[in-house]
Parts: structure tokens; C-alpha cells; sequence
């Protein structure tokens, strides 16, 4: 059976630059604490990975939290797995935490077993997400190590991975806060007093 597939050029301009790497500071939250992620349905290649502004919101009094990962050892990655006409994407994180220390240990045990969505800046401005509502990230992999020397690094490795493809989110981190406490003044007719602290980056 033959399907028709939709097709565009994939020009290169020289110049466009592009940098390689993750901003130090990387956002998650819990999947359950999203009240909508809605994926693109365009067919356009760029379109098709790209989520729209004002697609992602979080539950009333849910806001995303902040991870502070070692410099240049954080990546973002995606691959397809599978065979011949069966193939599936994958998407993964890689990053590191400073110190062996009971705080980045907890978050190693706490989020080990639990569905995550991940928003991540790279070093061109723009914010990938990782995981979502079908699809959440999760702990593949994670080491902790005091190193041997007193120079050596002393560090908590991280790997989250997805089934599912990266997208680009066309909002900005701290909208998708913001845009949660405005839902929630409608829904309550403009009361605004208790409602007031928005997300701020």
C-alpha cells in the first residue's frame, strides 16, 4: 500500500548560525499537575514539531520548578528506535548535578519512578519540551559518586527519556505560569484577591 507523505525543501542558508548546547537552568514539572499539552497536528515540517503558544498550561497553584545542571554537560538528544517501517522517535536529557549531596540525592529518589515534562532552553533561543500528557519523561538512568581524589568531580548523573518526539514550545517558560492564574480568575467570575502571585522567572 503506498500512502502519499508530504513533502518540503530543506534549504540551508550559511548564514544562519547555530551553537551547540543547554542553558544551565532547566524547568519541570509533574505530568499530573498540567491541565493541557496539545500537540501540533499541522503536517508542515516545522509546524509539525512546533507547539503553540498558549498550548501548555499548568493546574491552578502548580508552577514549575527550577534545576540548576553543570555547565556544558547537559544535552538534549532524539533518535528513532525500532526496524524497517516501524520506527519510533525517542527524545532524552542528559545533565549533571554539582555535590553528592542529600538534596540532589532526594531528587534522584523522589522523581526516579515518577512522569516528568521537562522545558529546556538551548543556546539558540529555543525552549524544548520534553514529555507530555501521552507521553511523559522518566528516569532512565541516574549515578551518584563522591570521585576518588580531592580533584576529582563530585557529581549526580541524570538521563530522562521520552517515547516520543522534541518540540518546540513558540511561548515563553513563564507564560505558561502566567497563563494558568489568569484561567483560573475567569473561572471564578474575576475574584482576584488570594489568586494575585504569578509566576515570575
Amino acid at each position: 500500500m503506498i500512502t502519499e507523505i508530504h513533502t518540503e525543501d530543506l534549504h540551508y542558508c550559511p548564514s544562519t548560525e547555530v551553537f551547540g548546547g543547554i542553558l544551565v537552568r532547566l524547568y519541570y514539572a509533574p505530568v499530573w499537575d498540567f491541565a493541557k499539552i496539545v500537540l501540533p497536528e499541522a503536517e508542515g515540517y516545522e509546524d509539525s514539531r512546533r507547539i503553540s503558544k498558549g498550548n501548555i498550561l499548568l493546574k491552578h497553584g502548580k508552577r514549575l520548578k527550577a534545576v540548576d545542571v553543570y555547565l556544558d554537560q547537559g544535552s538534549l538528544s532524539e533518535k528513532v528506535t525500532g526496524s524497517a517501517k516501524r520506527w519510533k522517535q525517542m527524545s532524552e536529557l542528559s545533565f549533571q548535578l554539582t555535590g553528592m549531596t542529600p538534596r540532589n540525592l532526594g531528587f534522584l529518589s523522589q522523581t526516579g519512578n515518577s512522569g516528568l515534562v521537562f522545558f529546556v532552553s538551548d543556546s539558540n533561543g529555543r525552549v524544548w519540551v520534553l514529555g507530555n500528557l501521552r507521553n511523559a519523561a522518566y528516569l532512565t538512568s541516574g549515578d551518584a559518586t563522591s570521585g576518588k581524589k580531592f580533584e576529582e568531580d563530585n557529581m549526580v548523573n541524570f538521563t530522562f527519556s521520552a517515547n516520543t518526539a522534541l518540540y518546540e514550545y513558540a511561548g515563553s517558560i513563564a507564560e505558561i505560569g502566567e497563563k494558568g492564574e489568569k484561567e483560573e480568575k475567569k473561572q471564578v467570575g474575576g475574584f482576584s484577591k488570594g489568586f494575585s502571585k504569578g509566576f515570575r522567572i
